[in-house]
């Protein structure tokens, strides 16, 4: 999409998805990992919505933490993501401050994705201690598979679904 807005048919496609399938809502900035800029109006349209119709909206940490008036009942029940496409950072640092906000927020799930290999194992640790869900995505596609093998991702058996699902 060029123009990214909360139109009618974004909407409906939402909506659609929403009603038949889990669904996970997210908007991705460049320094998210998406492919353009968009407006803070939209992004919060988009995931309010989606949130609205039982979807569950995945929102970067770094935006719930510079607007948490406005992103904290979206950041409540859903997915709090942190991306690290940097070697010289350390992921694991990051993921024990964000599970903090995490927690303060209410999130289902945290999420932290990480170019780093060297953080992998630390990260590995803070699945399943703790009283959100923890998915721990690498980017090395080997270390992804044991993460999901280690129960990264245990948690898609165990979230409650939204409203709109199932219907």
């Amino acid at each position: 999409m060029e123009n990214l807005a909360l139109t009618r048919e974004v909407k409906k496609v939402i909506e659609d998805y929403a009603s038949h399938y889990p669904t996970i809502v997210t908007v991705r900035e460049r320094g998210e990992g998406g492919n353009r800029n968009v407006s803070p109006e939209v992004k919060y349209g988009i995931l309010e919505f989606g949130k609205s119709v039982g979807a569950v909206p995945d929102v970067e940490v770094d935006l719930l933490i510079k607007y948490p008036d406005v992103y904290g009942d979206i950041a409540e029940g859903s997915i709090l993501s942190r991306h690290v496409f940097s070697k010289d950072v350390n992921a694991y640092e990051l993921a024990l401050r964000d599970l903090d906000v995490a927690r303060r927020f209410k999130a289902l799930v945290y999420k932290v994705f990480s170019i780093n290999d060297d953080d992998f194992l630390n990260l590995l640790r803070l699945i399943g201690i703790g009283d959100v869900h923890v998915a721990v995505i690498p980017r090395n596609p080997a270390y992804r598979a044991v993460s999901i093998i280690l129960g990264s991702a245990s948690c898609t058996a165990q979230c409650v679904a939204g409203q709109g699902l199932g219907s």
